[in-house]
Formats: structure tokens, C-alpha cells, sequence
């Protein structure tokens, strides 16, 4: 691992510590502290860097609101991405247009993106932070149909 590196040291007092850098966004500490023959304190606390979306986020009670985002966003995109893997069998003559239009008819939410979600601006707030780190993601369409977000809601709520 690159950014990785390891202090201790050790006290006569029979305390030791231990920093250990991970990476630019993670730090852990170790500290034991003897008391007496039959008391041992360890205390351990790993901190993450980040910007303060990160720590917000982590500090908050949206971790769960954001990872169900993302996982629509995943959801979303490979929906997008099997539609056009279709697309392009009917450009090369694979499939017939009859086929095509059958497929998508019968496998609706396999292929199409329901835009059905009205949003509160909580969450919208947190699908807004997001979409800053997902690339291709530009414009309010690109949002509704990312997060499955109603257009209409979002224009309600930023007004």
C-alpha cells in the first residue's frame, strides 16, 4: 500500500501507542495503558478524512438514505445500459424492430427507468452531493432519471 505507515511508542510508565497512516483519507490510533498488575485500559479510534460532505454525511442520519441512492443510481444506469445493449442488437440486425418493441414490453423494468419518486429536500439535497461524484450526471434530467426522481417535485422544491 503506498501512503502506509506505522508509529509507536512506549512509555516506562507502561503505556504504549500506536498511530497507523493509511491513506489520505484514513487514520487509526491504538492506545493501552496499564493502571496496576490487574487494570489494562485500550482505547481505538480510526478517523476518515474527507470533505465535509463525507464527514457530514457519516456524522448524520442519511448514510442509509444515501446508500439507497446510490443503489438506485446503479439500478438506473445498468437499466439504461442493458436498454442500449438492446438498441444496438436491433441497429446490427440481430433482433427485428417486432422483437425489440416485444422485449421491451415484456420486460418493462428491465429496460426503462420510471422517473416516480417525489423526493423531500433532504433527500434531494443528498441525490444534489451525490451526483457531483457520479460522472455524466449534468443536468436536472440526468438527475430524475438517475435517482428515479419526479421532474415536477424538483422544480417544486427548488422554486
Amino acid at each position: 500500500m503506498e501512503n502506509f505507515a506505522l508509529a509507536a511508542s512506549v512509555s516506562p510508565a507502561g503505556s504504549s501507542s500506536s498511530s497507523l497512516f493509511i491513506g489520505p483519507k484514513m487514520v487509526a490510533s491504538y492506545t493501552s495503558v496499564s493502571m496496576n498488575s490487574d487494570i489494562k485500559i485500550h482505547t481505538a479510534q480510526i478517523a476518515a478524512k474527507g470533505d465535509s460532505f463525507e464527514k457530514a454525511l457519516i456524522g448524520s442520519g442519511y448514510a442509509e438514505e444515501a446508500i439507497e441512492l446510490l443503489l438506485k443510481a446503479v439500478d438506473n444506469r445498468t437499466k439504461e445500459r442493458d436498454y442500449f445493449r438492446l438498441y444496438c442488437d436491433l441497429l446490427d440486425n440481430s433482433i427485428t424492430e417486432e422483437d425489440f418493441d416485444r422485449i421491451i414490453d415484456e420486460h418493462v423494468d428491465e429496460y426503462v427507468v420510471k422517473e416516480d419518486i417525489e423526493p423531500d429536500m433532504d433527500r434531494l439535497q443528498i441525490a444534489l452531493e451525490l451526483a457531483k461524484r457520479i460522472r455524466n450526471t449534468d443536468s436536472v434530467e440526468d438527475l430524475t432519471s438517475l435517482f428515479s426522481f419526479k421532474l415536477d417535485k424538483i422544480k417544486a422544491l427548488v422554486k
